[in-house]
């Protein structure tokens, strides 16, 4: 059993990279990490995307368009995410791509 390639601007790793930040940020900063991160997260995506989009203007291509693909369904998915939820709940919005593995049981903070 080899390594999978996750191929060109995926948007399934796209999406587990997100999801693993928002359990880390909770682990270290709890909820008020999450919510900050959300909105930090938000406008990253946005410039990137605009910034893409001019960039579409003077040449399009299948891997600018995959791109763009890319951040319409992450900055989609971060958007109708309540992250508190997500991470004590497992509720997360559906944008028609799974998570590659089932989420780690979240454990209750010790105080």
């Amino acid at each position: 059993m080899g390594g999978q390639s996750v191929g060109r601007f995926p948007i399934r790793f796209a999406l587990e990279t997100y999801r693993s930040a928002y359990r880390f940020f909770y682990k270290h900063y709890g909820r008020g990490g999450l919510i900050r991160l959300r909105w930090v997260s938000l406008l990253h995506l946005w410039i990137r995307r605009i910034g893409y989009e001019f960039l579409r203007l003077g040449k399009a291509n299948d891997a600018l368009e995959n791109r763009l693909k890319m951040y319409r369904v992450i900055i989609k998915w971060n958007w109708r995410l309540d992250p508190v939820r997500f991470i004590e709940n497992g509720e997360e919005p559906h944008v028609g791509y799974e998570p590659l593995a089932p989420a780690p049981k979240v454990m209750e903070k010790v105080v």
